[in-house]
C-alpha cells in the first residue's frame, strides 16, 4: 500500500520474454516406425506435438509452425529417431550414404526419388548419431511451402535399402522477435 494513499495497492509484475534468433531453432523429436519391411515397406511416424514434437497429419504430413503451443521459435532442429524396440526397426538404421533427400513440391507433388532431386537448402546439415538410429536436420521454416522428403534406411544385414517419403508443411516464415 502506498503511504500517501492507503487505498492504493502497487503490484510489481515481472514478465519473461523468450527470444528466438536465427541460431535458436526449436528442437523437436519424431519417431519413425517401419511397420513392414517387405517390398517397399510400410511406415508411420509418431510425435507428441504438446511436448517436444510436431503435429503429424494423415500419418505422413509433418507440420512445422513457428508459433506452436504459444511459443515462437525461429525454425526447427528435427531429430528423426528410429527406435530399435518398435516395429521392424531393429533390423534397420538410417542409410549413412544419404539418409535424407528433400525438394519443394505442391501439396500433390512427389517426393525426391534420388540424390539428384535433393535440395540441401530445405533440410540442412544432416547428422547421424546413436549408431545411425537418429538423424538430425535443420529446417529454417523460412517461407510457407510444401516440401517432399525421403528418409532412407539401410538393412543391418546389408544389401537392402528402404525409402519412406512423407511431406513437410512449413506453415510460416522465420522472423526475429
Amino acid at each position: 500500500m502506498s503511504q500517501e494513499n492507503p487505498d492504493l495497492v502497487i503490484v510489481e509484475e515481472h514478465v519473461t520474454t523468450i527470444r528466438w534468433l536465427d541460431d535458436d531453432p526449436r528442437p523437436v523429436d519424431v519417431n519413425v516406425i517401419i511397420d513392414d519391411d517387405s517390398g517397399q515397406g510400410i511406415f508411420h511416424m509418431e510425435s507428441d506435438a504438446m511436448t517436444d514434437g510436431v503435429p503429424i497429419v494423415q500419418n505422413y504430413v509433418v507440420e512445422f509452425n513457428n508459433y506452436q503451443n504459444g511459443t515462437y521459435s525461429n525454425g526447427f532442429l528435427v531429430n528423426f529417431h528410429l527406435p530399435a524396440d518398435k516395429g521392424q526397426n531393429a533390423k534397420w538404421t538410417f542409410d549413412p550414404s544419404g539418409p535424407i533427400w528433400a525438394k519443394l513440391v505442391d501439396k500433390y507433388g512427389a517426393c525426391p526419388r534420388n540424390k539428384n532431386d535433393n535440395d540441401p537448402s530445405l533440410l540442412t546439415d544432416p547428422t547421424l548419431s546413436d549408431g545411425n538410429r537418429t538423424l538430425t536436420v535443420g529446417n529454417a521454416n523460412s517461407i510457407s511451402q510444401y516440401f517432399g522428403f525421403a528418409l532412407r534406411f539401410a538393412s543391418t544385414a546389408g544389401g537392402k535399402t528402404l525409402t519412406y517419403d512423407p511431406i513437410g508443411n512449413n506453415m510460416n516464415g522465420s522472423q526475429r522477435v
